[in-house]
């Protein structure tokens, strides 16, 4: 820690970047509000989000906003918070993911306690353990938060949509095939990384498919978007960007049977339990022993003198209150004890 910061303190130079980086983000039609109008440069605050926003930025931002700007440590706790939400908010649920949230998330935030001040903890930040025994009793929570939504197709390779030809035979039966020319990014782990126990998916937009297959048709592919880092200082984040997968505007996709998601005998038989295809990875947080070098060095201790001082005049304040009640109540006691004597 420098300066006596905190290791979840970004500097100043750093906040500006990551809101520019907010107001040049773009999504997907109907995917997510603009939430660059409400990027305030002069206060650093990004204003008028609403809850679907909220959901969006911890899902989906969070872990592409701060990295590099924090501790990998601190910001690894982060992702995987974040993969906590991406699983739990899925449109389908497994026994087997659900169990691994209820087991892992009480040590996530124990992690967070090590980073954060005590006073940041209150009963909203203890409720997400209690979340995964609600999916596991009400099913996935599109059915009670009401929330869209998501894509359940895999993909092997990912690349971008630069040209789209439309072929059609003449005949008695018209046909027609819509064929997409792509740029397709390189597969290998030199333009491909995963991380698993994140769900991150990470693709190097400079990479480039070794062989010439440009055709694929329009049935063949998914919608998905990138989401660069917003980080420039780190070589292994600047050409780097972050997939994630999205259901085109005004497409519900179909709802298939998932085998590994039977929940055995028992009165609940009939009921599915789904867990979103494609969400690769299992929820298993890291002990995150590296987080104990900054436990003393987070605390809810003033050290400001003028906040000292106007803690000091309060105390004064309450304790003048204190004795004029206590100099009441001693003059209450006499009279009623010089009544009892008139009345002897």
């Amino acid at each position: 820690m420098e300066n006596g910061r905190a290791p979840f303190c970004i500097d100043k130079n750093d906040k500006i970047t990551i809101l520019q980086w907010f107001q040049d983000l773009k999504f997907p039609d109907a995917y997510a509000a603009n939430i660059r109008r409400g990027v305030n440069l002069v206060q650093k605050r990004i204003l008028g989000l609403k809850s679907h926003d909220f959901h969006i930025f911890v899902e989906r931002l969070l872990p592409v906003a701060f990295r590099g700007f924090l501790s990998e440590d601190v910001w690894h706790c982060l992702a995987e918070l974040s993969f906590f939400y991406r699983q739990l908010c899925a449109k389908e649920l497994s026994k087997d993911i659900v169990h691994s949230l209820e087991e892992n998330v009480p040590v996530l935030l124990c992690k967070l306690e090590k980073i954060s001040p005590p006073g940041f903890f209150n009963p909203m930040q203890h409720l997400i353990i209690h979340l995964p025994y609600e999916a596991r009793l009400g099913g996935p929570v599109q059915a009670r938060w009401m929330y869209p939504y998501e894509t359940s197709s895999r993909l092997s390779n990912f690349g971008v949509i630069e040209d789209i030809i439309k072929i059609v035979w003449e005949g008695s039966m018209p046909l027609e095939l819509v064929l997409f020319y792509c740029r397709w990014f390189d597969p290998t782990p030199n333009g491909l990384r995963r991380t698993k126990n994140l769900g991150l998916v990470e693709i190097k937009h400079t990479s480039r498919l070794s062989n010439f297959d440009p055709f694929v048709m329009a049935a063949q592919v998914s919608q998905v978007y990138y989401l660069p880092y917003p980080c420039k200082n780190r070589e292994d984040l600047m050409d780097w960007s972050v997939v994630y997968k999205v259901a085109p505007h005004g497409h519900i996709p179909p709802i298939n049977s998932n085998a590994d998601s039977s929940l055995g005998e028992g009165p609940t038989q009939d009921v599915e339990f789904f867990q979103e295809d494609g969400l690769d990875g299992t929820f298993v947080i890291d002990l995150g022993a590296a987080l104990d070098s900054i436990t003393s060095l987070v605390s809810d201790e003033i050290t400001d003198p003028k906040d000292l001082e106007e803690l000091e005049k309060n105390l004064a304040e309450i304790e003048e209150e204190h004795e004029a009640i206590d100099e009441e109540i001693e003059s209450t006691d006499e009279e009623n004890e010089d009544s009892d004597e008139a009345y002897d």
